[in-house]
């Protein structure tokens, strides 16, 4: 999903460009820009599971099977946060609707809104969510915690490209449906 640009060297990545959530854990490993979106972690389940999950109360005492990606914020929220959940790791989000509706395989599903917003918009008809946030997290890009001056320069790009609209025709180009979310 994100890239990481390297300028050589031993292989070292320079930058990772993607949808990471700034985490206390990370921010020991590398730096983080200025936020650029602010996100929530949701739960997306069949339709005909709604009553079982109505609140994120219900989702934290389940015993279902509960899947997510490994290391996202994701399978950190069941880990510290479902302990009687079955935990299911999904190797790639497309096949989540399969595990969901068909495969059997999980019975819920956690994630951030942007990654799961398109997944609903494809299967509306047998995927419902909580609408209530299980977490809320912001996202930027990360730079090794040394390179201040490509931290600066990233921050500084952030805030031209926000100001002139460039930040808005990037999101619009690859995430169209971002506008129509609700994240509050």
């Amino acid at each position: 999903m994100g890239q990481a640009y390297s300028r050589g060297g031993e292989g070292n990545a320079d930058i990772i460009m993607s949808g990471m959530s700034i985490t206390k854990p990370r921010q020991l490993r590398i730096a983080f820009s200025d936020p650029y979106l602010h996100s929530q972690l949701r739960a997306i389940f069949r339709v005909k599971d709604a009553a079982q999950f109505k609140s994120r109360e219900d989702i934290l005492k389940t015993t279902a099977k509960v899947g997510f990606i490994a290391g996202t914020t994701g399978d950190s929220f069941v880990a510290n946060n479902c302990p009687d959940a079955q935990r299911v790791t999904v190797a790639l989000r497309r096949d989540v609707p399969y595990f969901l509706i068909r495969g059997g395989r999980i019975d819920l599903f956690i994630d951030d809104t942007f990654a799961l917003a398109k997944i609903i918009s494809e299967n509306a008809s047998e995927l419902s969510y909580l609408q209530q946030p299980l977490s809320e997290e912001d996202l930027a890009w990360g730079v090794r915690q040394d390179d201040r001056e490509l931290l600066a320069a990233v921050n500084h790009a952030l805030a031209k490209w926000k100001t002139d609209g460039t930040f808005d025709k990037v999101l619009d180009r690859w995430v169209p449906y971002l506008k129509k979310i609700k994240t509050n």
